[in-house]
């Protein structure tokens, strides 16, 4: 099971912090000041967005105009935004993307956006994680799945396969059939869902 509690303290406290009151001398000196710093919470514009530029969105970053970062998680060729949705009540949710780099690919995106409506068409189920839809920003261009947050598990840095992994050991029988079986249940609601449906890099 997930470390929801970990995960729930991560989004109160990256909000707690986003809407923290100024104290009262902060606030009357900086009404005596001309602010030099950017705001922390920043919307890009499609002028200024991610495949316009060399970085990435960052924390306090906003996403659509509704999806603020609070952290951000980096692959080979994806990006994961790891963001609340302030139009579904600051719910916890998870922004799937290429790199920057890769955005201008038209087959590339095209793939992705295959792959990100068959998720879609998949649903709810306890083993394979829900993907809500598929988000089109700016010129078309930047694309998104916007999927659920998940938990870590417990005593785990993070929600991936790898945080279960130690080095030159194999993962204990136990814990591997665990994770077969949940594959092949999330694999049978799959292909019930999709008949003829072939997963290519399942984890």
């Amino acid at each position: 099971m997930g470390d929801w509690n970990a995960d729930v303290r991560k989004v109160a406290d990256f909000l707690a912090e986003r809407d923290r009151p100024m104290n009262r001398q902060q606030t009357n000196r900086e009404q005596n000041e001309q602010p030099e710093a950017a705001p922390s919470l920043t919307v890009r514009s499609s002028s200024t967005a991610p495949e316009m530029m060399a970085d990435l969105y960052a924390p306090g970053d906003l996403i659509a105009n509704r999806y603020q970062v609070v952290s951000t998680l980096v692959g080979g060729m994806g990006v994961v935004y790891l963001c609340v949705d302030q139009a579904e009540g600051e719910r916890p949710v998870a922004l799937k993307t290429f790199k920057p780099k890769y955005l201008p690919h038209r087959a590339a995106r095209d793939r992705f956006l295959h792959e990100g409506a068959t998720w879609v068409k998949l649903g709810r189920h306890p083993h394979i994680v829900r993907a809500y839809r598929v988000e089109h920003i700016g010129d078309g261009r930047q694309v998104y799945l916007v999927l659920e947050w998940v938990a870590q598990a417990e005593a785990k840095p993070n929600a991936s396969l790898r945080a279960w992994l130690v080095p030159g050991q194999p993962l204990p029988i136990e814990q591997a059939l665990v994770f077969a079986l949940h594959i092949a249940r999330g694999m049978k609601h799959a292909t019930a869902q999709i008949p003829g449906l072939v997963h290519r890099d399942l984890k």
